[in-house]
């Protein structure tokens, strides 16, 4: 659980004045909430933030950094694939969090976990437009199902698809979609092993990426 607090400056900070923690399920906050927990009124607030946006900023950011940065110990791989996981799990914990970060690109939650990732990257070896294209695919893969709303979408934490919306489809249409036929009494609901499958493959991917770079590298010098 995390808790928060607001301090003098503009920032969120912990204080002895903390609101009620936030724990895994809970959406992030809004600002009548906050308020509410810190006994003061919503305009109060905008002593510290400027608005609702910057706030949510802020206590993104924190759950973000909450995420630690895997032992230096371990390939620089496994490192990249615990941090990825946890960070699946951080987004899944908290609805919102995810489209938050991804519709503020400029926000320090943003920063944050592009800093996180692109650091394990430099560390392994990627390098210039290297770097970057393995950040972008390794951006495109961490978060997309956690970007919906997973009560709406009637989906469990790890479905790509809503597997009885699919299957309920493909029974009106009758025939229409050859492949999806050919499945029949395939669709299932994914789980965190069919995640974990997937990042496998782009680890591997980004590997012999990397051996080609340094290949490269090695040529011109």
């Amino acid at each position: 659980a995390h808790r928060w607090g607001l301090s003098d400056g503009s920032s969120v900070e912990h204080t002895e004045r903390d609101w009620r923690p936030l724990k895994p399920g809970d959406p992030l906050p809004t600002v009548r909430q906050l308020a509410a927990d810190l006994e003061v009124t919503p305009p109060a607030l905008y002593h510290h933030v400027s608005d609702k946006t910057d706030l949510l900023d802020l206590i993104a950011d924190r759950l973000i950094a909450s995420v630690p940065i895997p032992a230096e110990t371990l390939p620089w791989d496994d490192r990249l694939r615990n941090l990825l996981l946890d960070f699946e799990r951080l987004f899944a914990a908290y609805p919102g969090l995810a489209a938050h970060a991804a519709l503020r690109m400029e926000s320090p939650a943003t920063l944050r976990w592009i800093e996180m990732v692109m650091s394990l990257l430099l560390q392994a070896g990627f390098r210039g437009a290297g770097a970057m294209r393995a950040l972008h695919v390794v951006g495109f893969y961490n978060n997309p199902a956690t970007l919906r709303d997973v009560s709406r979408a009637k989906v469990r934490q790890w479905d790509a698809m809503a597997t009885n919306a699919l299957d309920k489809a493909m029974k009106a249409v009758g025939g229409r979609y050859t492949a999806l036929d050919s499945m029949k009494g395939h669709y299932r609901s994914a789980g965190e092993e069919d995640f974990r499958f997937g990042l496998d493959l782009i680890i591997a991917g980004l590997k012999q990426e990397l051996a080609k770079q340094s290949r490269g590298r090695t040529k011109r010098s």
